[in-house]
């Protein structure tokens, strides 16, 4: 499962979220936080059960590309309401780049416990406090699909849902230019890309860590 060096982004505290995972030392913290409007506009009817965002954590990441290309990350998804509360507090994964939500499961739907754990379900990795009795999906790539030159924004988030505790989170790693896979953006059952010289600016892997690690420590500083 270990996708290398990133960021973590938690709807807890994002210093509990390494392993070894055990039964006893589930992250699960109340943070007072909310939603925020994308998230808002976009679950009702997509997020099974979905009536509420809290505590959501979120990675903004503006660039610019020199020509049209695609941009991919890789992520990895835990939670602590798998298995128990599946389907009952939907915790979930979204990636809005441009006001649009790119990142989806193996069956097309938005990551969420329950429905993307189904077929892509791992529990044995304990690098991670969402190992069994947890879980984890990934690690999986997403391909944004041709982007044209200019300027675009990415917002990474992960968010409790219809409830303040049981936290999730999402690894994140290796954010990138490369050729798109197809028209549109694509998870699972994409098409194999060319890596392309990084045609950005001032955007790659380095920076998306060092946003993640000052990012960390303000997280950490609120909890």
């Amino acid at each position: 499962m270990t996708i290398g060096n990133g960021v973590v982004l938690s709807s807890g505290q994002a210093v509990q979220t390494p392993g070894p995972a055990s039964a006893g030392s589930s992250p699960s913290t109340s943070l007072g936080g909310g939603s925020t409007p994308e998230i808002n506009a976009y679950a009702p009817g997509k997020i099974t059960n979905w009536s509420s965002s809290h505590d959501t954590a979120v990675l903004k990441v503006d660039f610019t590309l020199a020509s049209p290309t695609a941009v991919a990350f890789n992520f990895i998804f835990g939670s602590v309401e798998f298995p128990v509360y599946t389907n009952n507090f939907t915790d979930a994964a979204f990636v809005f780049l441009d006001d649009n939500q790119i990142t989806f499961d193996q069956n097309g739907n938005p990551v969420q416990v329950g429905s993307s754990f189904a077929s892509n379900l791992t529990t044995a990795d304990t690098n991670s406090a969402f190992a069994n009795p947890h879980g984890l999906i990934g690690p999986l790539t997403t391909n944004s699909g041709e982007l044209a030159a200019g300027a675009h924004t990415i917002l990474f988030e992960v968010a409790d849902t219809n409830d303040t505790v049981l936290d999730s989170a999402l690894f994140l790693n290796d954010f990138h230019t490369t050729a798109a896979t197809g028209p549109g953006p694509c998870t699972v059952n994409c098409g194999t890309a060319v890596p392309e010289p990084a045609s950005m600016t001032a955007l790659g892997s380095g920076l998306l860590a060092m946003i993640g690690v000052n990012w960390l420590r303000r997280r950490t500083r609120r909890s």
